[in-house]
């Protein structure tokens, strides 16, 4: 999957791409709906009142879960 990557709403210099691997992406997804991100065709949109740090550490933790295989 060559993803030209999903924007993240109120951060217009992030964007979430899958790069090669769907599968990985899909769990990644997941693992932010579960941390309480909507995710829409065009967007990504993070809890309200996250912040930029947060915001990091919520895509790196459920790209972590992802690679080692679980899905929230």
């Amino acid at each position: 999957m060559k993803a030209k990557g999903l924007p993240i709403e109120g951060y217009p210099h992030f964007t979430l791409a899958g790069q090669e691997d769907e599968l990985i992406f899909a769990r990644t997804l997941a693992n932010l709906r579960a941390a309480g991100f909507e995710v829409h065709a065009d967007r990504l949109v993070p809890p309200a009142g996250t912040d930029s740090p947060r915001l990091i550490a919520a895509i790196s933790s459920a790209f972590q879960q992802a690679k080692m295989g679980r899905r929230a």
